[in-house]
């Protein structure tokens, strides 16, 4: 697999006048750019890797070797971040409760939105524990041609072990609720699966190890998720209302208001046997979103 290191400064970045300018607390103005086309239309495949990982790294290449023109990135290890600096440049608020794994996990998945602004193109998304179906590029390709042409956000794939997928059906939404996991501890068998794919459009979704972003949809995220703070994301008509703890919680309360869609049966799982770089960093806790109040 050819990959190259894409190096975007331990903590420099995130700076608003870096990338783009941040007027008020949750609001975000990107920068006007002509529109670029070129290349494959996921974009470049960006992984997110901390340095010390390195075990993860020749993991995640053994599995996906058939990958092309992958740019590591060098993940953000939040025990080493400047709180009082991010909070300055309006990236983050003093009230975050985010434990140090989840804001380094968080951290370098926004940089790397400000990335998709700053060039104006789409970007893909892995996480380290990502393992791609074979022709990965190739069929997440054809299922973006099924898109509208103003999608924001495509996952490859997303937590289904002891959660749920809250979608969009047109007539009605719907929450599917998965058992009886069936590639569990069989990687090969997705990467080897034929099944035809579908987009459908989702309202809420849980993880981040793999998706496609559109510089539209990252001028989403950015507006509603930053600054990063303290409070609780509802799914309307749910009766559910989660505490924000890591970033994929609060970037569910800004699926409803986007074109946001999630591969079925998905094209990425991740491996569920690893210990989780973000989990090990918030000193081994499992931490699920709280919910206040839920109606199933």
């Amino acid at each position: 697999m050819r990959s190259r290191a894409f190096g975007l400064g331990a903590l420099t970045l995130p700076r608003a006048s870096d990338i783009a300018v941040v007027k008020t607390p949750g609001s975000y103005t990107a920068p006007t750019l002509p529109e670029r086309t070129e290349g494959h239309p996921i974009g470049e495949i960006h992984l997110i890797n901390l340095d010390l990982s390195v075990d993860r790294l020749r993991k995640f290449w053994i599995r996906n070797s058939d990958l092309s023109g992958v740019v590591r990135v060098s993940a953000i290890d939040g025990r080493q971040v400047d709180k009082r600096k991010l909070i300055d440049d309006r990236i983050i608020k003093d009230d975050l409760t985010y434990l140090p794994g989840s804001l380094g996990c968080s951290l370098s998945h926004i940089r790397l939105w400000q990335k998709a602004v700053s060039e104006n193109r789409p970007i893909t998304v892995l996480e380290d524990d990502a393992i791609c179906s074979l022709r990965f590029q190739e069929r997440a390709g054809d299922i973006l041609s099924k898109l509208p042409p103003d999608w924001d956000i495509i996952h490859w794939g997303f937590d289904h072990a002891s959660k749920f997928l809250w979608i969009d059906l047109v007539f009605a939404n719907a929450k599917l609720e998965f058992y009886e996991k069936k590639w569990g501890g069989k990687e090969t068998d997705l990467q080897s699966d034929e099944t035809p794919r579908t987009p459908v459009k989702i309202r809420h979704s849980f993880g981040t190890y793999g998706y496609s972003l559109s510089p539209k949809g990252a001028r989403a995220l950015l507006e509603f998720c930053l600054p990063l703070r303290k409070r609780f994301i509802p799914f309307p008509g749910t009766g559910i209302v989660i505490e924000d703890i890591c970033i994929d919680c609060a970037m569910c309360g800004i699926y409803p208001s986007m074109e946001a869609f999630a591969c079925i049966p998905p094209l990425v799982l991740h491996d569920v046997q690893q210990i989780s770089d973000r989990i090990e960093r918030d000193d081994a806790m499992t931490i699920q979103p709280s919910i206040v109040n839920r109606m199933c």
